[in-house]
Parts: structure tokens; C-alpha cells; sequence
């Protein structure tokens, strides 16, 4: 499943001399292949978690818990199709 969409290239980009095509919209198509994200499923499930401080939770860093969560989400529950048709239609 592919997507067409159209991006502005930011001219702050390309500094004082600009080329031409700099402000040009371009379309560009996000296809992410099934493989690809089987894998990435796979290196999420994989994850090796640290032990989290005792008692740190969230002062060094994120909680080592809410960040499984996350992961996980990511790995079973996030719809990547969904937001691809959602893509599709902001370029419509």
C-alpha cells in the first residue's frame, strides 16, 4: 500500500542561495513494506530492559515501566495501516 502526498521544501534549508526547485512541492509516496515492520515488531519484543534505581521512577530518566507500555503498544496494539490511509487522505 503506498501514499502519495505532496511536502514544501522549507527554503531555510538550502541557506541564502536557494536553488529554484527549493520551494517546489514534491510528491513523495510512504510505502512501508509488511517485512519491515514484522521486524520491527520483532527487534520491540526483543528489548532488553535495564533494572530501574529503586525509587527513581521518573528523576533520571523515563520510568523504566511506562516505557514498556509504550513499547508494547507499539508492538501490538499501534496501527501503522491506519495512519498510512490517514496520510492518504491529507494528500487528497
Amino acid at each position: 500500500m503506498g501514499i502519495s502526498m505532496s511536502i514544501v521544501v522549507l527554503s531555510a534549508l538550502w541557506g541564502a542561495e536557494q536553488p529554484a526547485e527549493a520551494a517546489a512541492v514534491r510528491e513523495f509516496r510512504i510505502q512501508v513494506a509488511d517485512e519491515v515492520l514484522d521486524d520491527l515488531r520483532q527487534r520491540l519484543a526483543r528489548t532488553r530492559w535495564p533494572d530501574q534505581i529503586a525509587g527513581s521512577e521518573w528523576e533520571y530518566d523515563v520510568d523504566r515501566e511506562s516505557m514498556k507500555e509504550l513499547v508494547e503498544y507499539w508492538r501490538e496494539r499501534y496501527d501503522w495501516r491506519k495512519h498510512e490511509r490517514h496520510g492518504q487522505r491529507l494528500s487528497d
